[in-house]
């Protein structure tokens, strides 16, 4: 059964924090499925192509519509999560038209989940929810969704995870200096212990010393008195 369109007013946007419901990127170009990219090459890779790739949407009167170019312009079919979508779902072309609409309905809901899951990452295992996020994106873009919003959510999300690793090794590479600073602080204050006992024994035997200086001092005969003896 072909899927009907959906009229009226659009939806607002459930999403917040960078997905907004007039979103940068409803006009969809179809593209084979982007892979699944999480190393920092990557995503300057992304953000090169959304450059080139995302113009600004606009509404009539009786439906959204999004213009892909002077001489074609795409009808979206459906808004979800407040983004305007007009997949073409033509890896489906060979399925039955009641197996067809059941399986429209659940790439839609795979689209609405992984909206939901980058909105509500955490830092606690992201890199393997990104992984998955990213091959699940590039099966929705096979169907011909718009996923350039969600795809950018990522690319920031990843962004930030960048420079909190980054941030993360600067802080264990300080802190490793740090203790190389520790042990050599109690080696100089033992060798320093050391030193001061070698201190106390020396000053020991100083005094020890100085006391037999004295008396033999003490005992030593004085010129005149011996002079006048043999005299």
């Amino acid at each position: 059964m072909p899927e009907k369109a959906k009229t009226g007013s659009p939806p607002q946007s459930a999403i917040t924090g960078g997905i907004p419901c007039c979103f940068e990127g409803s006009t969809y170009t179809s593209h084979p499925p982007t892979p699944p990219l999480c190393t920092s090459a990557g995503m300057e890779q992304v953000i090169k192509e959304e450059k080139h790739e995302v113009t600004e949407p606009e509404q009539s009167s009786s439906s959204w519509v999004s213009e892909q170019s002077s001489s074609q312009v795409i009808i979206v079919s459906r808004i979800l999560k407040g983004i305007p979508q007009s997949p073409h779902f033509l890896p489906l072309k060979g399925y039955s038209d009641v197996a067809k609409h059941s399986l429209i309905n659940a790439w839609d809901c795979i689209f609405e989940q992984v909206v939901d899951q980058i909105q509500s990452m955490q830092v606690d295992g992201f890199w393997v929810n990104a992984k998955r996020l990213w091959e699940t994106m590039g099966e929705l873009q096979n169907m011909g969704y718009n996923v350039i919003a969600v795809r950018r959510r990522l690319v920031e999300l990843t962004d930030v995870m960048l420079r909190i690793r980054k941030h993360r090794s600067d802080i264990r590479e300080l802190k490793s200096k740090a203790e190389k600073h520790r042990m050599e602080k109690s080696r100089l204050e033992f060798e320093i212990m050391k030193l001061r006992d070698r201190v106390e024994a020396e000053k020991a035997r100083h005094e020890e010393v100085m006391v037999k200086v004295k008396k033999m001092e003490q005992k030593m005969p004085h010129f005149d008195d011996v002079f006048s003896r043999m005299a």
